[in-house]
């Protein structure tokens, strides 16, 4: 059997990108595989109680989200009239003042990105939702691009669109064994019914990923068990219609954000959904053939209780369920899906760390990334390659993502450090620091410094000249950075660096290739450093960076650690097999020094030698004390 291309998954996730490659984009000759019966399989797709959330702090979720709700709306129900998505809204609840200025921040980033969500009092919540008690919340954030949809109805309605153009060939009940990788290409996928010649696979097995991914690369994510059930029939919802598929939900989607929990209508139940317990961490090696297991009471107590808080109806009710299960979800090492083409096995491509809300969006991506080689969407926070060697190892993995269960719903600010894993990387000046008495945060697993509380004593001088700050933007703040920043301006100040990395690209053909990847011109002298861009295919900026020219055919790039594997993969995938492409940072450590009074400092330190000619935009290597160092001018 020969394919243009094979994926392995038929949940929404493959189903979708089935869908993207054939019907958007005119591929013929796909394969889908899949382990268990479709449309209904045994993934979460399967079990998911059906909730498109349309909103989120960040704006490329936002996006798949938002979309997603607008293809699913799109796809006939191939069982009658009604769509498979119902576009009820979604209400986010609060709890606290805290929440409710968090609710705040969302709608005025949904308004910036160009989407529709209106804050509520507890009135007109209730309003909205007349079963819940306005007394416990202070208000909510409603999204009328949210709804429900039936995770089934939407994997067959792209699986029907995607076979009518005759450009899909769809596998139920087919194992996945191997992709055959021949001189770090993909050249044919393994299956229970046999060999399939294909250059081009896709994984979207999400939970089941990890354990089939050794030739993509490690995928860092993990299986939870999650809580679902559903409550026995209410007499206030006696008189609802089962034949009317209008009646099924009525209410928007609550998500109960304070509790970590959220609610939805079935007929004349209501379907509660529950973080709010122990992390439930399945290794990817025992989830076995399904994303189901039995429900665990004992972790719904807490659950219950709060559930009877906010809805009335339920406080006569005693803890029994017609319906409830531990559904299991991935969640990723960082929240984010993770997508793209495996640079070890090239035409091995990731689709996943996805949920529903986001499915769509998701496969709108891995299409346009595989056909067109870019995605209209800024893929840097989704990339596969973007995880330092630390995240991917198992107990990093198990600590990280038992920490996002927990805080799924968290109120988590924009410059929160990550609580844990902590100290998993330190500086070479770490002690120092320390010694300093630094307020630390991390990045990309260095533990650096934010300020120090050594300098409060500036800060006190300084405070007239520091503005004071309130509310959100004083939280995880210190006027002593004020202060450092001051002295700095007006005098000198020392940086650790350490999250400065360094590529080297060497070879015959370096000059050629630097100068493909960057903006400006990078063929100069030997010693010049050039500030430039890498550019995408369709001329966006990919990112900034500065270039060092050593030697005739040696290049220093230097880029953040925080996206340095995915930058050490964009030059090797477009680096000639003459040209050398390393990381060098392990064995380099770098300090910035700024300020007006520089010179002073290094006049101190450098001979007159070294001093002599050091022109702006050079680079050389000097002597201080027994130490030889590179150094860069920039300014």
């Amino acid at each position: 059997m020969n394919a243009r291309a094979v994926i392995i998954g038929g949940g929404i996730v493959g189903s979708a990108l089935a869908y993207h490659l054939t019907v958007v984009h005119g591929w013929n000759n796909i394969v889908l595989i899949e382990q268990g019966d479709l449309p209904e399989n045994p993934g979460s797709t399967s079990h998911a109680p059906g909730g498109v959330v349309a909103n989120a702090h960040n704006k490329t979720l936002t996006d798949m989200a938002q979309y997603s709700a607008d293809l699913y709306e799109s796809l006939p129900n191939p069982k009658g009239p009604h769509h498979t998505f119902r576009r009820y809204g979604g209400i986010e609840l609060t709890r606290t003042p805290e929440r409710y200025e968090d609710m705040v921040r969302l709608n005025g980033e949904m308004a910036g990105w160009g989407y529709e969500s209106r804050m509520l009092s507890p009135e007109e919540t209730y309003e909205y939702l007349p079963f819940i008690d306005p007394k416990v919340i202070t208000g909510s954030l409603f999204s009328p691009a949210s709804g429900l949809v039936k995770g089934v109805q939407v994997v067959d309605g792209f699986l029907n669109l995607a076979r009518a153009t005759g450009g899909l060939d769809v596998h139920p009940n087919t194992a996945f064994r191997d992709v055959v990788v021949v001189d770090g290409r993909v050249v044919g996928v393994e299956t229970a019914i046999g060999h399939i010649k294909t250059d081009t696979a896709v994984l979207a097995a999400n939970i089941w990923s990890p354990a089939l991914a050794h030739k993509l690369g490690a995928i860092p994510l993990m299986a939870f068990q999650h809580h679902y059930a559903i409550t026995h029939p209410l007499k206030q919802w006696s008189d609802t219609d089962h034949e009317d598929p209008d009646l099924e939900a009525v209410y928007p989607l609550i998500r109960d954000l304070d509790a970590a929990m959220y609610y939805r209508r079935h007929w004349d139940a209501l379907g509660i959904g529950s973080y709010h317990h122990v992390p439930q961490m399945v290794d990817p090696r025992d989830v076995g053939p399904d994303a189901m297991r039995p429900f665990t009471p004992e972790h719904f107590g807490d659950a219950w209780r709060l559930a009877r808080e906010m809805v009335p109806m339920l406080r006569d009710s005693a803890p029994e369920f017609q319906k409830a299960y531990n559904g299991m979800f991935a969640f990723s090492a960082d929240g984010m899906p993770i997508l793209g083409e495996s640079l070890q096995a090239r035409g091995f491509w990731s689709a996943n760390a996805s949920w529903i809300t986001h499915a769509g969006g998701v496969a709108k991506s891995v299409a346009e990334w595989m056909v067109e080689g870019e995605t209209e969407w800024d893929m840097r926070q989704c990339h596969l390659h973007r995880f330092q060697e630390h995240v991917k190892t198992r107990q990093y993995i198990d600590v990280v993502t038992q920490k996002n269960y927990r805080e799924v719903y968290d109120l988590i600010h924009p410059r929160q450090p990550i609580t844990e894993p902590r100290n998993v990387r330190l500086s070479p000046y770490h002690a120092e620091h320390v010694a300093a008495e630094a307020r630390f945060t991390a990045f990309a697993g260095f533990e650096l410094p934010n300020w120090y509380e050594s300098n409060a004593g500036l800060a006190d001088e300084l405070s007239e000249r520091i503005p004071s700050r309130t509310g959100l933007g004083s939280q995880w703040w210190s006027p002593i950075m004020g202060a450092e920043h001051l002295a700095i301006r007006e005098n000198a100040g020392l940086m650790d660096l350490t999250g400065l990395s360094i590529i080297e690209v060497s070879g015959p053909g370096a000059s050629e290739i630097v100068g493909f990847l960057c903006s400006n011109e990078t063929d100069v002298e030997i010693g010049k450093v050039v500030y430039t861009c890498w550019l995408t295919p369709g001329g966006g900026i990919k990112r900034d960076l500065t270039v060092t020219r050593l030697e005739s055919d040696r290049y220093w790039m230097f880029v953040g650690e925080g996206t340095l594997p995915q930058d050490l993969e964009w030059v090797r995938r477009h680096a000639p097999s003459s040209v050398t492409v390393n990381d060098i940072s392990p064995a380099y450590t770098a300090l910035g020094i700024w300020g007006p009074h520089v010179h002073r400092v290094m006049e101190r330190v450098m001979s007159e030698e070294d001093l002599e000619g050091f022109g702006f935009y050079t680079a050389r290597w000097i002597e201080i004390a027994m130490t030889r160092v590179f150094a860069m001018r920039i300014s």
